[in-house]
């Protein structure tokens, strides 16, 4: 329709109607559906650095506990699945004997303080992440309604300015 009319788009019957809203405000709607390999990797570090940004003016004691953990948590994990590798190598060499089972008992027992270590590394990380997550929405909130109410703030002093 050449008209000036919104034409509406047929109905999908697979995902509804269709209708979608044509404001000014929703111009951009969709638009990181659009978003190819690189432009995503051109924007993660803007994004990381905003991440990082809002966690740390969060909760900037917790932060760093956190990244710790999770780190060391990771760790962990690779240093047991070595010492795992490790027993079971020298477990499956040979013939099972009595000897090479008793042989590897220190190696299975660093696999066990390692689970362990793992586990509780894990579980301080994931403590420090439980108390942080709400803090960081809280102050992405914020800063959310803090620009909102700028916004708004323009537009009434541009409007008493103009009359």
């Amino acid at each position: 329709m050449t008209d000036g009319r919104v034409r509406i788009p047929e109905v999908d019957p697979l995902f509804g109607s269709g209708i979608r809203m044509t404001a000014g405000w929703a111009q951009h709607d969709g638009a990181g559906a659009d978003l190819g390999f690189w432009t995503l990797l051109w924007r993660l570090p803007r994004l990381m650095r905003l991440s990082f940004g809002l966690a740390w003016h969060a909760g900037h004691w917790l932060l760093p506990i956190a990244v710790t953990t999770k780190l060391l948590a990771g760790a962990a994990t690779g240093a047991v699945l070595l010492a795992t590798n490790a027993a079971l190598e020298h477990l499956l060499a040979g013939t099972p004997t009595l000897e090479r089972l008793m042989d590897a008992v220190p190696v299975l027992l660093a696999v066990a303080a390692g689970g362990v270590a793992r586990s509780v590394l894990s579980s301080v990380g994931d403590a420090a992440n439980g108390r942080l997550a709400p803090r960081i929405d809280r102050a992405a909130t914020v800063k959310l309604l803090e620009r909102a109410v700028r916004v708004e703030l323009v537009i009434i002093r541009t409007r008493s300015s103009a009359t």
